[in-house]
């Protein structure tokens, strides 16, 4: 079982993070997502939209509008927003020898940014050495690129 920590992932390089965002229908043109959408090989993007006063998550195919699965029935939405943003990765810097990967990773050990790695298979989900010591952390940062 992966512990919360190693599920984290954060941008250590705000130049190559764009913070996710939310655009309204309006904004498909043409029958077109805007460029930074989130969207699939089949045309569908991530859309949000209200539905019996909860925020439900779904597809949003043009021309139909946000699908969603609610009360065990396919809805139709025509009003939603689609979500925006950059893809980002994990930069995979190496491996275990039984091929688990490896992160690049840091976190703060006495005020101080320290590097490690990261991986989902460490107890805590990052480790780094100090002193002579290998010391874990639950709070720490990922490298991401984008993709």
């Amino acid at each position: 079982m992966l512990s919360k920590a190693a599920k984290q992932h954060w941008v250590l390089s705000t130049r190559l993070f764009q913070a996710a965002r939310w655009e309204p229908s309006s904004t498909i043109y043409n029958s077109h997502f805007p460029n930074d959408a989130f969207f699939n090989e089949n045309g569908e993007a991530i859309g949000r939209g209200w539905y019996e006063s909860s925020l439900q998550l779904g597809r949003v195919v043009i021309g139909r509008g946000l699908i969603i699965g609610y009360g065990g029935k396919e809805i139709v939405l025509e009003d939603y927003e689609i979500l925006c943003a950059l893809w980002v990765v994990p930069l995979e810097a190496g491996h275990e020898s039984d091929q688990r990967e490896l992160y690049v990773a840091r976190t703060l050990h006495n005020g101080h940014y320290i590097y490690g790695k990261a991986g989902w298979h460490l107890k805590q989900g990052m480790s780094y050495a100090v002193d002579g010591r290998e010391f874990c952390a639950k709070d720490y940062e990922i490298l991401t690129i984008s993709r």
